[in-house]
């Protein structure tokens, strides 16, 4: 039965990459729109979960407002799959005329200098163009850290689609020593960071005014190695193209300890919610961000080796 389930969910996507690459870039996106509202009436457990997330966040937001973000939410996720599914069509040529990337020269900058960079981002507009678009417009390869799908073959399919731009995808669950490689090689890793991570080994950092357990590895890997963190969204226009405004955060210290790496932590959640008040719908907020609550766990207080 599990086979039959990821054979019919890969056939799907293939079926949706097919349509979206037939149909052009706005009436994709009106595609899309339409594929996220489906996924809005699939789960009520996860409509919940994404209305109680938002009026937890913004209190002085109106039921009808929280409401409308919901469905904004749930638009751009759809929006974002059927975009994903066709990158076998994007040409280099489109994804410049789509997309605008300010600050380009930091990453161009680090590659001159044969230098790393941890490259971070959200679940924000479309996440996953952004890997692929501003790799491809600045000619620099990203090694994007991916949590694996339980669907292997529909996994596959959508890292194919990742990949096509000479980006190469790092499993999460070998994750660590695969970017310290690439680190020394002075590669550029790209990864999320807006899910919850593990409450006993991760870090607790205010997140709209919540304690919210967070990959310590961005803030650890940019101190050991002093190497820049470089943030930034795919933040979707009201003509439908993208923006990407790069930030970059060089280290403070030297020092690895609990107080750097929380610092450090903190510097880039911040900048990742201050992208989203200025336009919640473009955040997946379906997911449980604050599902676990700091005094009921003891962190650890020594550092990974």
């Amino acid at each position: 039965m599990k086979n039959i389930y990821s054979f019919l969910v890969t056939s799907l996507f293939r079926f949706l990459g097919i349509v979206s690459r037939s149909i052009s870039p706005a009436f994709r996106q009106r595609f899309g729109r339409t594929i996220g509202l489906f996924m809005l009436l699939l789960s009520k457990k996860r409509r919940t979960v994404t209305y109680q997330n938002i009026h937890s966040s913004f209190p002085e937001k109106s039921i009808e407002e929280c409401y409308s973000i919901v469905r904004s939410s749930y638009e751009n996720l759809g929006i974002t799959l059927v975009e994903l599914l066709a990158f076998p069509s994007f040409t280099r040529k489109l994804l410049q005329q789509q997309i605008t990337v300010i600050n380009s020269e930091y990453l161009l900058e680090q590659q001159r200098n044969g230098k790393s960079m941890i490259l971070l981002s959200g679940h924000y507009g479309n996440w996953e163009l952004l890997a692929f678009g501003v790799a491809s417009i600045v000619d620099i390869p990203f090694s994007i850290v991916v949590k694996e799908q339980r669907n292997v073959s529909a996994d596959t399919l959508l890292n194919s689609y990742r990949t096509l731009r000479n980006n190469s995808v790092i499993p999460m669950r070998s994750a660590a020593r695969n970017i310290i490689k690439k680190i020394q090689q002075g590669e550029a890793i790209a990864m999320l960071t807006d899910q919850a991570a593990d409450p006993n080994k991760d870090v607790f950092v205010e997140f709209f005014g919540r304690p919210a357990v967070t990959y310590e590895a961005p803030a650890y890997l940019s101190i050991k190695y002093q190497i820049p963190i470089v943030f930034g969204v795919a933040r979707r226009t009201t003509d439908g193209k993208y923006e990407v405004e790069l930030q970059r955060i060089f280290p403070k210290t030297t020092e690895l300890t609990k107080e750097s790496i929380h610092s450090l932590t903190q510097e880039h959640t911040l900048m990742l919610e201050q992208t989203i008040r200025k336009d919640p719908s473009q955040w997946s907020w379906q997911h449980k961000r604050w599902k676990y609550n700091p005094k009921d766990y003891i962190e650890n207080p020594s550092l990974k080796k």
